[in-house]
């Protein structure tokens, strides 16, 4: 299973999160292959998530890492719930779907 993360697809990220600077890289990094690993265990196509030209997945991305990120939870329902639809259309579409 490939488990890296390029630089471009950690600033896309970082960049939906308005985070400037790489103090919080490992959390982020992290928190990316965590959401790669749940969309893989939910059903999703493990080469669909690894695609980092994806935008779909990338949302899906930063939607899992905003839920889990930091300790202020102020938003961490809407975004969970936000990254469940997400999960939802990646595990029941055909596009998206693993074998």
């Amino acid at each position: 299973m490939k488990t890296s993360i390029s630089g471009a697809y950690l600033n896309k990220v970082k960049k939906r999160l308005y985070i400037l600077n790489g103090t919080y890289d490992a959390e982020i990094k992290s928190l990316i292959n965590a959401a790669r690993i749940d969309m893989i265990e939910s059903g999703a196509d493990e080469t669909k998530v690894y695609d980092e030209s994806d935008d779909f997945v990338l949302s899906a991305v930063t939607a899992f890492v905003k839920a889990q990120r930091g300790d202020d939870t102020t938003d961490a329902d809407r975004y969970t719930n936000q990254y469940r639809q997400y999960l939802a259309k990646l595990t029941l579409t055909t596009t998206y779907r693993g074998r």
